[in-house]
């Protein structure tokens, strides 16, 4: 099942509706279980967790420190292309913004990310635009 085909099995109105519905003990209920799962969630997210988000928080790092460990993982963002067709009020790719447009060739991406790994990153983030007739699927 995808992400996608599980969000589609909630009534977001109804969901909505059950986040301004709980209370500071559900929210206490939710941080004092070993799994939160999604009604948890709801709870988390509600109004009531505002008084208690210091303690989400320290629950938040908990977690993720038994998960990952205490390590800080950088990555480089290599960009691909700045050619995009969406005009996206946050993005400096919107089509809207007059910047010179510039789709790297493959010969560059591979020196690009030579040049990364020779300065100790092992990790990237590839970066474009979104058009079609510049970054097609072949690209």
């Amino acid at each position: 099942m995808s992400f996608f085909d599980e969000i589609q099995r909630y009534a977001w109105d109804d969901v909505h509706g059950e986040i301004r519905g709980r209370c500071l003990g559900d929210v206490e209920r939710a941080l004092s279980s070993k799994t939160v799962g999604f009604e948890g969630l709801i709870s988390l997210l509600s109004p009531a967790a505002d008084s208690m988000l210091e303690e989400i928080a320290q629950r938040a790092q908990l977690l993720t420190e038994q998960r990952f460990g205490r390590v800080i993982g950088l990555y480089a963002p290599l960009y691909l292309s700045n050619s995009c067709t969406n005009s996206c009020a946050y993005c400096s790719f919107n089509s809207d913004n007059p910047v010179n447009r510039l789709t790297l060739t493959l010969h560059q991406v591979e020196a690009e990310g030579n040049y990364l790994h020779e300065q100790g990153f092992r990790h990237i983030l590839l970066v474009s635009g979104e058009d079609t007739k510049t970054l097609g699927k072949r690209y």
